[in-house]
């Protein structure tokens, strides 16, 4: 299994043997906790950037309800997140491509975004759209949006 994700602006190609696609990452621990959020008002206007949802945490899968924020301890983490991009940003022909792929791709779709999570802060995660309308190709290759922390925010955690 291979999985390409972006960070700090880098491609990075990661894999992984398919029998531990189950098992959870070993992420770097330290003392304390922190939020990673996917509520509230993303700047859709001004950075282009759109509600998320985050579907694994470390390997395990969040809850099939919506949650507005999890509570991770501090340390690394892994996140699968699914881009929940208003459709009106997309052509017709477009929005026909996107749900074309949506359907071929299923889970496959969904990228990963690694978050060094400090103590005692919160992380809003948002789907970045690349460019408005995305074009047809960029939504095949699945290249038309980008996970990203658009703002962190002391936050005490408990």
């Amino acid at each position: 299994m291979q999985l390409v994700v972006r960070r700090d602006g880098e491609i990075l190609t990661l894999k992984s043997d398919p029998d531990m696609a189950h098992t959870p990452s070993i992420p770097t621990e330290s003392k304390g906790c922190g939020y990673v959020s996917v509520s509230g008002a993303h700047p859709r206007a001004t950075r282009r950037i759109f509600p998320s949802e985050i579907t694994r945490i470390d390997g395990k899968s969040t809850p099939l309800f919506t949650v507005g924020r999890y509570r991770v301890d501090a340390g690394r983490r892994v996140l699968i997140v699914d881009e929940r991009i208003d459709d009106h940003r997309f052509s017709s022909f477009g929005l026909q491509e996107r749900q074309r792929q949506n359907s071929r791709q299923g889970a496959r779709r969904y990228k990963a975004l690694i978050v060094d999570v400090a103590p005692d802060t919160r992380y809003d995660i948002g789907a970045q759209l690349m460019e408005i309308p995305p074009d047809v190709r960029a939504i095949r290759d699945n290249t038309y949006w980008e996970p990203v922390v658009w703002r962190s925010a002391t936050e005490t955690c408990h």
